[in-house]
């Protein structure tokens, strides 16, 4: 079958890579950066009359874990916890008891779950990688005729469920390239959607990989370093993790929060706002932690009976 366009929309595991090489095409750069996170999930259905009752934000983060709380189609929700794969005293969290044990530390997460009758056991879910592949090298397109789109392009952690915005955001892309002058040029089609996914999306890719990296190296610190703060002297990861702290507490940085999630701005322009930056680190630093408050380490190695 001939066409004059392939999208390929076939997600994180599409063969189109491998397809293009194999016609002699030199195929997109792939880059691949295991997260190494580990979440362990259970599946509740509510209890009449709680269907309604959502967190007012999904997820939150602590010293060596973070949560997500989601709500689903028929009355399902779920509560995860998300670790470091190599911190070994947490993984005994899939056992049912003791990750009883690690919930009732968490109020709000307790809660939303005792609402819920459980209907699975405690899931585990690795390889949560974020993985991009560059369809221009040296400012070419690596074929033509064929454009990737969504998770087929790049995917990032599953913690902070932008996947689906993305990819409707690159498919509008997609969609405003083919209404270009360009679109009868299949080279010019490919460098100039190229182009606009560099320029719209790859902040949001980066940037969220960036997290990742910091994230887990703080998770992973108390483990090799008990006494000592995760401190890596970056200015921009400080803000992000000082506004998952504090957005809670100010309607103003709760919707500058809220934005940024929900992908209508980019990351650079609220890092690049100097009084938004002052205004979120004067209330981090009235914090005693920096991470939302919570169990610490030692009380969660006594749930699971590593202390």
């Amino acid at each position: 079958m001939l066409a004059d366009l392939v999208v390929d929309a076939a997600g994180r595991n599409s063969p189109v890579g491998r397809m293009l090489r194999d016609l002699g095409a030199p195929g997109p750069v792939e880059q691949r950066d295991e997260s190494g996170f580990l979440a362990y999930t259970r599946y509740f259905r509510a209890r009449r009359g709680t269907e309604s009752d959502v967190p007012l934000w999904p997820s939150a983060h602590y010293e060596s874990v973070s949560t997500v709380s989601c709500a689903a189609d028929a009355a399902l929700r779920s509560v995860s916890f998300v670790v470091s794969r190599r911190d070994r005293a947490l993984r005994a969290m899939h056992r049912e008891q003791l990750g009883n044990a690690v919930l009732r530390l968490f109020p709000a997460e307790a809660r939303w779950a005792g609402d819920g009758e459980p209907v699975t056991r405690i899931l585990a879910m690795s390889g949560m990688e974020s993985r991009h592949r560059d369809h221009l090298v040296d400012g070419l397109p690596v074929g033509t005729g064929v454009l990737s789109a969504g998770d087929a392009w790049a995917t990032t952690n599953p913690l902070f469920g932008m996947g689906v915005s993305l990819g409707l955001l690159h498919a509008a892309l997609l969609r405003a390239s083919l209404r270009s002058r360009d679109a009868g040029d299949p080279q010019e089609l490919a460098l100039r959607f190229g182009e606009a996914t560099e320029k719209v999306l790859s902040p949001n890719r980066r940037h969220l990989g960036a997290w990742d990296r910091h994230r887990l190296a703080g998770m992973d610190h108390p483990v090799r370093h008990p006494r000592a703060r995760y401190e890596p002297g970056d200015r921009d990861w400080e803000f992000r993790r000082t506004l998952d702290t504090v957005k809670l507490r100010d309607p103003c940085l709760l919707r500058v929060a809220a934005a940024g999630a929900a992908l209508l701005a980019p990351p650079q322009e609220t890092v690049g706002d100097p009084a938004l930056v002052d205004r979120v680190l004067g209330l981090g630093r009235s914090t005693e932690r920096p991470w939302q408050p919570g169990p610490s380490r030692t009380e969660l190695l006594a749930a699971v009976g590593a202390g």
